[in-house]
């Protein structure tokens, strides 16, 4: 099947975009791929749970964009803290390190290094989906393709037997043609042989010497009539090789029709042939795609589960900072 090219729209001069501007237009981009590969038509829909109102960048940009993150941050740079007592502050700071960088206990630190590999196969299951999609797609464009194809090769055959039949009934009206004009023949011979007979004892009686008045007359009668059926003998024959010729000619017609015949058969014999080697191949990508589908499903079961995981480890990391935030909050209150 033969392929639509691609062609590039022309560039045009834009304005030069500022640092921030193209920040913004980075994010956006991220939020609409991001978008596009939470869901699957595919698969049976949401891949992530978005009740948790997610940003939807992946966990790591979830976790360094949450409320709870942020204000821990804001409290902890907060100038009052350092007006609380040494001890307090250094109470707090510490809490504050381990909640962050911590390797041993839940802290962002180990959070996004967890959740990196799964940000990362989160974009690759999403460009597993677009392919999937775009096979699919391309599957159904070729499977109408075939169709269209094998209905036109289905309509020259029906042409094809429209013309066999037509072919038969000439040549069955022709065998009738020809098995009369052989009758025709024979009953031509037959006459014709009766007449030389006839000619011949005419000849004997009529020829052979002076004839008496009455015999005379006899013969004279008798010619006339010899000569009427020569006549008749001789149209007949001349009707008889006109419609010779014309079967001569029908017979030739026939062949070539016939040859004609054979050649479009077999056309539509190689063009069945070929629809049928189609086909194959076309099965055999049908069977791939249905076994990557079906990788693909088990895939995203899998990452569903992981990434739910995730997020609930996450959630009680938010459950730990919202604490802090409380009691830094309500410190900082008092001072």
């Amino acid at each position: 099947m033969k392929q639509a090219k691609l062609f590039k729209l022309p560039r045009t001069a834009k304005k030069p975009a500022t640092t921030k501007a193209l920040r913004a237009r980075k994010s956006e981009a991220a939020k609409v791929r991001m978008a596009q590969s939470l869901t699957s038509p595919k698969t049976g829909g949401v891949i992530l749970n978005r009740k948790l109102q997610d940003p939807g960048w992946g966990l790591e940009n979830y976790i360094l964009n949450s409320a709870s993150y942020l204000k821990s941050k804001q409290l902890k740079e907060d100038p009052k803290l350092a007006k609380l007592d040494q001890q307090t502050r250094a109470d707090f700071i510490n809490e504050w390190v381990n909640l962050m960088f911590s390797t041993t206990v839940l802290s962002r630190d180990l959070l996004i290094q967890e959740c990196r590999p799964l940000d990362k196969e989160k974009e690759q299951l999403g460009d597993e989906e677009r392919r999937l999609q775009l096979e699919s797609n391309a599957i159904e464009v070729e499977r109408n393709d075939w169709n269209y194809r094998m209905s036109e090769q289905q309509k020259g055959v029906d042409h094809h037997n429209s013309w066999v039949r037509m072919f038969e009934n000439a040549a069955k009206q022709y065998h009738n043609d020809l098995m009369a004009f052989n009758n025709a023949v024979v009953k031509f011979n037959t006459a014709r042989a009766q007449f030389d007979a006839d000619t011949q004892e005419y000849d004997s009686q009529c020829l052979s010497g002076p004839l008496d008045p009455g015999p005379y007359q006899r013969c004279l009668t008798w010619q006339q009539s010899l000569n009427q059926r020569a006549a008749q003998l001789n149209q007949t024959n001349a009707q008889l090789s006109q419609t010779s010729d014309s079967l001569n000619r029908r017979l030739a017609d026939l062949k070539k029709q016939k040859e004609q015949l054979d050649a479009n058969k077999a056309y539509l014999d190689q063009w069945f042939a070929e629809l049928m080697d189609t086909r194959d191949r076309w099965n055999v990508r049908i069977k791939k795609f249905n076994d990557d589908s079906a990788k693909f499903s088990d895939w995203s079961t899998s990452f569903h589960q992981r990434w739910e995981f995730q997020k609930t480890r996450i959630g009680e990391w938010f459950v730990l900072v919202d604490k802090f935030n409380l009691r830094l909050q309500k410190a900082l209150d008092g001072v």
